[in-house]
């Protein structure tokens, strides 16, 4: 393990390689998040952060969105980022789920799209063996965030940061039928493949028993994470709003339509179908107005079933736009509505926030922990039925009291200023300086725990 230089005791600066797979300026959900982590860790840490060229299904998009930002905004003191380029056998998976699930952007087939992560971490892992591991005092494993795609755990003595990680926590079932049969089918089979791995994978079990400090990304995770390994979790979602200069307070006069938004991958688990139900049921449907952003492999069959709703004067669709177009979008709107059954933090949420916009959501996942009745409207997840009625009821809650959006918009905008990354990586750089300071002992019960034997 190198040596940081010591202040007071404590080290000043610690020296970390950080894997984050998924890393660019210039695009949202993890490749987004992942750099919001990384830029501002640097004010506390000296890293150097691994990560892949581009997606994996454009080549070098990473890299140049990154040269872009450093020669907009100048490089960040601290931060150096290296970029690995896919393998060929990874590129040549790549192209096979292009080919077989018709992807063009994404992760297509979810079996293949983690193949050819694994294929690339091996490549990348040559950064963790012999003398240049040396050379930092921590190892800190940030995307992907599902757990499965964690990177092998250091061979040596270098403590691990793990996380924020997601997916452990399993969906209610239950819950689950709300979005339909098929939401039904798809949860209760990742329930099933995520506890094989928990049990199966030696990869997996390995870096649960070996990181020194863990983060999850909720606390349903945390808890997960704290019953297989016996020590403390901390919670850091792996989402939060930022300062944008085009954020407004929202003022409804309930004369015009009230303006909705909804933006996010056309998938089964997003049940968008629940929200079209609730406008179907607003006895004042024509005073409803909303924002259609995003695309999938569900596009065609939710316009059908929009169609013989009768909703197509309410429904404008964008498809799938940029970044900063889709902003200007939500800008229109007076509410963000999301309407995920299964979430861990959703980014498009934390944006609403930061945008002044109410948000209605379901009471699910990181988001749910952040909104609050201060900045916009929760809905129970128990049924569908109980999620169209709540939607429908929290809409015209908002047509019959248009004063409620400005109140909202106002708590929207306190809750942007608390989510913060700053906030969030001031919580990871801590937990620096605890991995650093006093390493995770491999005890007899966590080894015991995780099924590792102690040749593993």
């Amino acid at each position: 393990m190198g040596c940081a230089v010591a202040i007071g005791g404590r080290p000043h600066r610690l020296r970390a390689l950080v894997f984050a797979y998924d890393l660019s300026p210039a695009q949202g959900s993890e490749c987004g998040n992942a750099w919001d982590i990384v830029s501002r860790l640097a004010k506390y840490h000296d890293l150097t952060v691994i990560c892949a060229d581009g997606s994996q299904t454009k080549a070098n998009s990473y890299r140049l969105a990154v040269e872009q930002w450093f020669s907009e905004h100048g490089r960040i003191e601290g931060l150096r980022i290296v970029h690995v380029e896919h393998p060929p056998r990874a590129r040549w998976l790549s192209k096979l789920n292009q080919r077989i699930s018709g992807m063009k952007d994404g992760v297509g087939n979810r079996l293949l799209f983690y193949l050819t992560l694994r294929i690339w971490q091996r490549d990348a892992r040559r950064w963790m063996d012999g003398p240049l591991l040396e050379k930092f005092d921590i190892v800190h494993h940030v995307t992907p965030l599902a757990f499965w795609g964690v990177i092998d755990a250091p061979t040596n003595s270098t403590p691990l940061v793990w996380g924020p990680v997601s997916g452990l926590a399993h969906a209610s079932l239950r819950v689950s039928a709300a979005a339909g049969k098929r939401q039904f089918l798809a949860d209760a089979l990742r329930s099933l493949f995520s506890i094989l791995l928990l049990r199966g994978s030696p990869r997996i079990r390995r870096a649960l028993s070996r990181s020194t400090r863990t983060i999850a990304a909720t606390q349903q995770d945390a808890l997960i994470v704290e019953k297989l390994t016996g020590r403390r979790v901390t919670v850091v979602n792996d989402s939060a709003c930022t300062a944008r200069s085009d954020t407004r307070l929202r003022r409804y006069d309930g004369a015009r339509a009230l303006v909705l938004c909804w933006s996010g991958l056309h998938i089964q688990r997003k049940a968008l179908p629940l929200l079209f139900k609730a406008l179907a049921a607003l006895p004042e449907r024509s005073r409803v107005k909303l924002y259609v952003l995003g695309n999938g492999p569900l596009t065609s069959k939710w316009k059908a079933f929009s169609s013989r709703l009768g909703l197509d004067s309410l429904i404008t669709w964008r498809g799938r736009v940029s970044h900063a177009e889709a902003m200007e979008i939500m800008n229109l709107a007076d509410v963000f509505v999301l309407t995920s059954v299964r979430e861990s933090g959703p980014t498009v949420g934390y944006e609403a926030l930061s945008l002044g916009l109410p948000v209605v959501c379901h009471e699910v996942g990181g988001i749910g922990s952040v909104v609050d009745a201060t900045c916009g409207i929760k809905i129970p997840l128990k049924s569908g039925h109980d999620s169209v009625v709540g939607f429908k009821d929290a809409i015209e809650t908002l047509l019959h009291m248009p004063e409620l959006v400005e109140q909202l918009s106002r708590g929207s905008m306190l809750r942007a200023k608390e989510a913060t990354f700053d906030r969030a990586v001031q919580t990871i750089a801590a937990e620096y300086f605890a991995a650093y300071a006093k390493p995770a002992p491999q005890t007899a019960r966590i080894r015991k725990a995780q099924g590792l034997t102690d040749s593993e």
